[in-house]
């Protein structure tokens, strides 16, 4: 049956963003997840089946406009490895990486993220997209007048689009927070880019 692509878009629409935030690989099955499709994957050649996608600027926005920190890069991780008709975990995500980044005020920040590995299951039938659940990311941010963490207190919403784009969005609570940081929770986050693998639906 034909596959059901969704364009990825590589920006981001704050709109968009606020909407969205108001087990293993099922190989070897054919019995239809609830919404009736099925999802494959395919050009893989990584080993282990491992993944790993880039792209500049990571969204952290304070409250709903100021950029709360800049990143030049963000980097996601994870495990998708080739699978036929699965009912609806295709991978899992385990890793986080964000790299030169910035305050508002232009100082140095050390930010470090913390990732409990989670599948990521497809619950949007024929859009693959999915949640992961609350505690899977914290980001530890240190600057020389700033420090806090912004913590994952709820679900992230997750989307593969045009087969491989990668889109995570959602919101984060700020934690432990000491020094002058100006914060106006909750703090919106949003990134995404390509990776290897393909993903694709088709009715089951």
């Amino acid at each position: 049956m034909r596959a059901h692509l969704r364009r990825f878009r590589s920006t981001y629409s704050f709109a968009a963003l606020a909407l969205a935030t108001a087990g293993m690989v099922a190989a070897g099955t054919t019995t239809a997840n609830a919404a009736g499709y099925l999802y494959d994957v395919s050009g893989n050649t990584a080993p282990g089946g491992s993944f790993s996608g880039s792209s500049p600027h990571p969204m952290f926005r304070n409250g709903t406009s100021a950029n709360l920190l800049s990143c030049a890069t963000g980097t996601f991780s994870g495990s998708m490895p080739n699978v036929s008709n699965s009912t609806g975990v295709i991978g899992t995500f385990s890793g986080y990486t964000f790299s030169q980044c910035t305050m508002p005020s232009g100082a140095t920040a050390t930010v470090t993220a913390t990732v409990r590995p989670a599948p990521l299951t497809v619950t949007g039938g024929a859009e693959i997209s999915g949640k992961l659940p609350a505690g899977t990311l914290s980001v530890r941010i240190e600057s020389p007048t700033c420090s806090y963490t912004l913590a994952q207190t709820t679900v992230l919403n997750w989307s593969i689009n045009h087969g491989n784009g990668f889109q995570l969005m959602g919101t984060l609570t700020p934690q432990d927070v000491k020094g002058s940081c100006n914060l106006v929770p909750p703090i919106l986050f949003a990134h995404g880019g390509s990776f290897q693998p393909t993903v694709t639906s088709h009715p089951a």
